[in-house]
């Protein structure tokens, strides 16, 4: 994972997308279809990109622009970092489960 620029998940469908959180974590900047959890992860336009589905030319577009721009690379991926570490850490889902099972 270090040794990649952009994190691109092109599946149709994801449970949760950790994968994307994982590549945010090394930040990078991610690419994937605005789908499932996907949303729930990224920032559109902070974070990475959502694309619409099935729309591949928006997919390779943005794809593109991330290539040829290493300065908003790095935003982004330094803005990926910052999210996945506010919402995203194993200790913060294991507490928020254990207070919503409480609450049940």
């Amino acid at each position: 994972m270090r040794e990649i620029d952009i994190f691109v998940l092109s599946s149709e469908w994801e449970g949760f997308g950790y994968v994307l959180v994982e590549a945010m974590m090394q930040q990078k900047p991610v690419i994937a279809f605005d789908l499932s959890s996907n949303p729930e992860i990224i920032q559109s336009g902070d974070t990475g990109y959502l694309i619409p589905f099935p729309d591949y030319r928006a997919f390779a577009d943005q794809l593109e622009e991330l290539i040829l721009n290493p300065d908003l690379r790095k935003q982004m991926g330094l803005a990926g970092k910052k999210r996945a570490l506010e919402n995203f850490l194993l200790e913060d889902s294991v507490a928020n489960l254990e207070k919503a099972l409480d609450l049940a």
